[in-house]
């Protein structure tokens, strides 16, 4: 087959599909090397068809992000501006259409506001972005379109939905077609609509047949000047394309539109921009280098997931509404009684028994200092980064959370590196950058579980600062029957060199009245010396209570309470 005629052959499937049926193209356009030449071989096809015949509806759209850079915003912009003008000179029934992410769909919404981690660079899980930026927005306007159509159910399909993809690009993407096509076709099912075809028009050709085809315009028909597009493609990058597309994978991925992706770790569209001197794209890459790095540092990651979170404080509210206490006609006051009521305190406890590290969403702490960072990037490029309305939403969800914020200033943020752990809370060398000393610093809590997260918690709120911390529990068995919970809180920052020192800000923080003592280990253990000597001053005292009284204390560091006859020997017991 010779080099043109792969393209006459799509522009041939094309122009019967749009004769063939009533049923209306969309263009899913990102303006990239893709959707170019699948809007270049669109237009070539209409300009073919007579002007009468031209009575079926194109739909070209594109989506803006809010977090692309101003020069790929401000192109996609006048791309559609020229398609839609050159469109009506010439008599083409195309329609363009541009989509935003509503606001809680929106990148700083989603991760200043409710504190989701940006993604895990070529994670396949968690990519939530995607969804919310592009597909949800599309979706919506692929649902009004729908809602417009008259013919009714005589075909199997509403729309064809043109997508830019190909083989050769990826085998990522090859997969994801072969997923709901069969391999070697160019239609196929879409992944969420029943009623929406999906058409891979360019899916066989490769990158040196793409880019061939494209030089061949020096202005592409709708008036944007091939040139502009080359710029999102560093000379490297579809160089690399040229040589060795298909055969070692796709390289021809320069063009980044979000500067704030993070699932690349090497943004060549930003380095370009850097190289030629772009200042204001310095300090963006700067920024997203630290979205990349405070992800993974567990001081700025909750220690509960937000969906635990809420768990706990639904079994809490149920726990307090129900009623599992002692009938108020039930006597408490005999020894049977007392017992009783110890024994089931202790069994009802709720222990922390999760171990395995895990992290939640970024702490408000992270969001907060990240907003500010990110005004002050605004300042120095006078770039608009963040639109008002987004910016007051992302304040309204931390009220909803208990975080009132009275002023936001910009500020720059001196991060002083990730602090990394794996699942077995074994530091991670590797991704730890942090130089300051890292600190485990355990505090005992007679509370039960959903008890002490409700009351940390509110100490994030109280103070508007987060340590990370594991929660476990110590019991003493059910002889002894006495229980508690610990909490680890991890302590790394600057200035504080010492286990004593990180004990004191942990102190701090927990306690509000706290006025710099170490926790009394004396006071605690006397109040089992008192219960002790009370209870051997009884003629006929309880042996077996005053052994675990003295179990207490024997792991306290203190010596047994014995009768003065000495009778009982708390060994012997």
């Amino acid at each position: 087959m010779s080099f043109y005629k792969q393209f006459e052959e799509i522009k041939k499937e094309i122009k019967e599909l749009y004769l063939k049926t009533d049923i209306p193209f969309i263009l899913s356009t990102s303006f990239g090397k893709d959707s170019t030449l699948q809007l270049l071989l669109v237009w070539e096809t209409l300009l073919t068809i007579p002007k009468e015949q031209r009575t079926k509806k194109v739909f070209v759209i594109s989506s803006d992000t809010l977090v692309e850079m101003d020069a790929m915003s401000a192109y996609i912009s006048t791309s559609l501006e020229l398609v839609a003008q050159q469109a009506k000179n010439d008599e083409l029934p195309i329609e363009v259409i541009k989509v935003v992410p509503d606001m809680k769909e929106r990148f700083w919404w989603n991760v200043l506001g409710k504190g989701n981690p940006p993604v895990v660079p070529k994670s396949k899980r968690f990519r939530w972005c995607t969804g919310k930026l592009k597909q949800a927005p599309i979706d919506r306007a692929i649902k009004n379109i729908q809602k417009t159509l008259t013919f009714g159910l005589n075909y199997e399909h509403d729309v064809y939905l043109f997508l830019g993809t190909r083989d050769a690009e990826s085998i990522q993407r090859k997969n994801s077609m072969d997923k709901f096509s069969d391999s070697g076709e160019k239609f196929g099912k879409h992944s969420r609509y029943d009623r929406v075809c999906a058409y891979y028009p360019i899916r066989f050709i490769d990158g040196s047949a793409l880019w061939a085809y494209l030089f061949d315009y020096e202005t592409l028909p709708w008036g944007m000047p091939l040139s502009k597009l080359e710029e999102f493609y560093p000379e490297g990058v579809y160089e690399c394309s040229l040589k060795t597309d298909g055969q070692q994978g796709s390289c021809g991925g320069g063009r980044n539109g979000c500067w704030v992706c993070t699932f690349v770790k090497e943004d060549k569209m930003l380095q370009e921009e850097i190289q030629k001197g772009n200042s204001a794209a310095h300090h963006l890459y700067e920024y997203k280098k630290l979205l990349m790095s405070i992800r993974n540092d567990a001081r700025y990651r909750e220690s509960t997931k937000r969906v635990q979170a809420k768990q706990s404080r639904k079994r809490l509210d149920h726990v307090r509404r129900s009623s599992n206490q002692y009938s108020l006609f039930e006597s408490t006051c005999s020894n049977d009684g007392i017992q009783a009521k110890k024994t089931n305190e202790y069994e009802s406890f709720n222990r922390a028994e999760e171990i395995e590290y895990s992290t939640g969403s970024l702490t408000f702490e992270c969001r907060k200092l990240l907003l500010e960072y990110l005004l002050y990037i605004e300042q120095v490029t006078q770039l608009k980064l963040i639109d008002q309305d987004e910016f007051q939403s992302i304040l309204d969800v931390w009220r909803e959370e208990g975080y009132h914020v009275q002023l936001i200033q910009p500020r720059k943020f001196d991060y002083d590196g990730a602090v990394v752990f794996d699942s077995q809370f074994c530091l991670n060398e590797k991704e730890t950058l942090n130089s300051n000393p890292q600190f485990w610093i355990t505090r005992e809590f007679d509370l039960g579980k959903d008890e002490l997260l409700e009351y940390l918690s509110k100490r994030q709120k109280e103070t508007g600062k987060s340590f990370y911390y594991n929660l476990t529990f110590y019991d003493f068995g059910p002889e002894e029957e006495f229980v508690y919970n610990t909490a680890a809180f991890l302590v790394c920052q600057a200035g504080i060199q010492t286990e004593q020192a990180a004990g004191k800000v942990i102190d701090k923080w927990l306690y509000p009245e706290y006025k710099g003592e170490a926790w009394d280990w004396d006071a605690f253990a006397m109040k089992y010396i008192e219960a002790a000597k009370t209870l051997i001053s009884q003629p006929d005292h309880d042996v077996k209570l005053l052994a675990r009284y003295n179990k207490i204390l024997d792991t306290l560091g203190y010596g047994p309470i014995l009768p003065v006859t000495e009778h009982f020997l708390v060994g012997k017991v």
